[in-house]
């Protein structure tokens, strides 16, 4: 029998304070398993949609993988918890709830992409609550750790590729990060700019979703260009976690929102200044 679900309303999806947002060639199908999946955090507010902002990388690295679509994982709204979350030990009000999404997706053999300070958030993720999940993961210009989490030989994140601009930080940061990787990489690279920093990703990203070595995809195709900023094939939904009344059974729901994000790349049209009317005083 089917069960009783209740569809929420668009006022209540955009309200939630995280958003799990998917980047892909056609619409999301929704999966009991996802296997090796690539999520990119999101921790800092901007004016730019989320699916704007990766959708460059995310074009690059579709059209040159194995990889069928990129999520985006936005708790930006989350970041008046901060203070708290550095004050708990274990999972606080940032780190618990996306830890709840993510153990939602099922997904297996993860590799989490964070920038700056999101970085220590997702060794919080990975080492309290995701474990055996991810299989890698790729940090831009890390942070120093606020905190320090305790883990053990067996927690410890199969693989991590540190990518840093500068090297002096790179030695210093790179040793706060390393004890809690078993394979542990820290490169030097371009990171001046926006382009530089899509560029390093993708150099990284694009060989961990080609199977075959045979595959190997040249480097002058591991650059995001002006094209992957105009794909316009790919296709912007969002996936929503409910409960079936009755059967008291997880539901997911994907929203297609690729019109409303792409309205948010139209420039705006600035508001007519009332021209003024003049009238002469009779003489």
């Amino acid at each position: 029998m089917i069960g009783q679900h209740q569809p929420r309303t668009r006022e209540e999806k955009e309200s939630d304070p995280i958003h799990l947002f998917i980047i892909s060639p056609g619409i999301y199908l929704p999966q009991y398993i996802v296997p090796k999946p690539l999520v990119i955090l999101r921790s800092s507010l901007s004016p730019t949609h989320p699916c704007i902002q990766w959708e460059g990388l995310s074009s690059c690295v579709l059209r040159n993988s194995n990889l069928q679509h990129v999520f985006v994982l936005d708790f930006a709204a989350l970041g008046h918890e901060l203070s708290k979350e550095y004050a708990s030990p274990g999972l606080g009000p940032v780190t618990k709830p996306v830890a709840r999404i993510l153990s939602k997706l099922n997904a297996e053999n993860l590799t989490l992409v964070a920038l700056s300070g999101t970085c220590g958030l997702a060794i919080k993720l990975a080492v309290c609550a995701l474990g055996s999940t991810i299989s890698s993961v790729v940090f831009v210009q890390p942070q120093p750790l606020q905190q320090c989490v305790r883990s053990k030989q067996e927690d410890k994140i199969p693989k991590a590729t540190l990518l840093f601009g500068n090297p002096e930080i790179s030695e210093s940061i790179g040793s706060q990060y390393k004890p809690y990787f078993n394979e542990f990489n820290s490169l030097v690279v371009p990171l001046e700019d926006r382009t530089a920093i899509m560029n390093a990703l993708v150099s990284q990203l694009i060989p961990e979703f080609v199977d075959i070595e045979d595959q190997a995809v040249p480097k002058e195709n591991q650059i995001v260009t002006e094209e992957d900023y105009s794909a316009h094939e790919l296709r912007f939904s969002e996936l929503v976690f409910s409960l079936d009344l009755k059967t008291r059974q997880q539901v997911e729901e994907v929203d297609d929102i690729t019109e409303k994000v792409l309205e948010t790349k139209k420039p705006k049209e600035k508001p007519k200044s009332k021209d003024k009317l003049k009238t002469k005083s009779k003489s």
